[in-house]
């Protein structure tokens, strides 16, 4: 299902949004950058493009299941294994001693991750498993059924599988 650049921006705009997304951010003690959404809704809209969701059905999801939302959403930022950062590097380019980088500051969370979190519970909920590889896969995270294991895991660990 495709969803316009202008859907996607009406909803990244929404106050069902807002509500789901300053809710995690709260008690995650973080912030959401709302000036980002110029530049996060092309990738919002790619992420919804890979699944059978439309804007309508996010926006009814976003306020019906808010409160199962913000508990995933402050449960999977807690989980050290699932927010873990790792560079990749091609073999025998691995940085040496002393070129790593850095994380200078953390400036927060985009807006719009409360659409992938919506569409991670999509997938854990409402389809077979190996779709949320394929749904990963097409969305090019690397090591994608490493990654999977990550949401489903904090997912049954909230009781809910």
């Amino acid at each position: 299902m495709s969803v316009s650049a202008l859907e996607v921006k009406q909803l990244l705009a929404s106050p069902e949004l807002a509500a789901v997304e300053e809710a995690i951010a709260a008690r995650a003690g973080q912030r959401v950058h709302r000036d980002s959404v110029d530049v996060t809704y092309t990738y919002t809209q790619i992420e919804l493009g890979f699944t059978p969701l439309t804007a309508d059905e996010v926006s009814r999801r976003l306020r019906e299941e808010r409160d199962g939302l913000v508990e995933f959403g402050v449960a999977f930022l807690a989980d050290p294994e699932a927010t873990e950062s790792t560079d990749e590097f091609p073999p025998g380019e691995e940085p040496g001693p002393g070129d790593e980088g850095e994380t200078i500051a953390e400036l927060g969370l985009g807006c719009g991750f409360g659409i992938t979190y919506l569409i991670y519970l999509y997938f854990l909920r409402e389809r077979p498993r190996p779709e949320f590889t394929t749904y990963l896969k097409k969305r090019r995270i690397p090591f994608a059924a490493k990654f999977a294991r990550d949401p489903r895991r904090v997912y049954e660990g909230m009781g809910k599988a």
